[in-house]
């Protein structure tokens, strides 16, 4: 965690976060591949675009999303909420990804709960 994240006076959102994880110099690799950080080696085969998808991100980099929660609750923030915005089946039918819309959800409470865990740990 960088020390200007910690010092925010204010939350940003959970999307703008994972951009600027995105483009750190702490993970040059993610920038060379952004479409591929998004859908991931199991998700190659699909045949819509799934950029903006960060739902994904749950499933496909999860240590990412472990990250940006460590994050926001070490810079002070006493509840944190999934990253499962568009998670439901409806919003994940745009992407021909309804199907997996239960193994996102699950997914992302599990990495809530381990972030949370991982911090507790520390205090």
């Amino acid at each position: 965690m960088t020390e200007a994240w910690a010092r925010r006076s204010k939350p940003i959102s959970y999307r703008k976060r994972i951009i600027e994880v995105l483009y750190s110099s702490r993970h040059p690799e993610l920038r060379a591949n952004r479409i591929l950080l998004f859908i991931g080696e199991q998700f190659k085969d699909i045949a819509k675009e799934v950029k903006n998808n960060n739902d994904l991100l749950n499933i496909s980099k999860p240590d990412l999303v472990i990250e940006v929660h460590e994050d926001y609750l070490r810079g002070g923030a006493d509840i944190i909420e999934t990253n499962t915005f568009n998670g439901q089946r409806i919003s994940q039918a745009d992407y021909g990804l309804e199907h997996i819309s239960f193994d996102i959800n699950k997914e992302a409470s599990k990495l809530a709960r381990i972030a949370c865990d991982n911090v507790r740990s520390f205090i």
